[in-house]
């Protein structure tokens, strides 16, 4: 219901002062015949199925994807922001860089943080030579997260609720 999502989106925004959150219950995968599982995520629909969502969404089953200019006028302002924040971002870091000059060990967290100079995180990531198995993507992920962690106690990473496809 795209009326209601824009009428609650715009209802959200007016409140002031506070965060608002807004939950929707989807489906994922909806229309399909792997509708409600994760194997929508994870999985090609397929040329047949792929075919019927087609139909079911635009009419036709030779539907083909394209991006109207105004949506790449939207994200060239979005991206004018990301670089206005950016700016603003890094005059923060610099000053906290300044204010924590002469605390060495923050001065150490501040700069492993930003820029990883450490040894420890970087000689607990895996190794892979050619000729090793085959992995998917998400297990190489998995693997790596699962390294880094003790090394970074800064470190966040997971998926919500794709957490048993992507393996985080």
């Amino acid at each position: 219901d795209l009326d209601e999502i824009r009428r609650v989106l715009a209802q959200a925004v007016e409140v002031k002062g506070k965060p608002v959150m807004v939950q929707l219950k989807t489906t994922i995968g909806y229309g399909s015949a792997l509708a409600g599982s994760e194997k929508a995520h994870g999985s090609p629909l397929g040329p047949e199925n792929l075919k019927a969502l087609k139909r079911t969404f635009f009419g036709s089953d030779d539907w083909t994807f394209r991006v109207e200019d105004s949506v790449y006028a939207t994200f060239a302002e979005a991206a004018a922001r990301g670089r206005a924040a950016e700016d603003e971002w890094n005059t923060k870091v610099q000053q906290v860089a300044a204010e924590v000059a002469g605390d060495e060990k923050l001065k150490r967290a501040l700069d492993v943080l930003l820029h990883g100079n450490d040894d420890a995180w970087k000689a607990a990531l895996p190794r892979f030579k050619p000729g090793d198995k085959d992995l998917a993507t998400r297990q190489v992920s998995e693997m790596v997260i699962n390294a880094l962690s003790p090394t970074l106690p800064f470190f966040i990473g997971g998926s919500a609720d794709l957490t048993p496809s992507t393996l985080t």
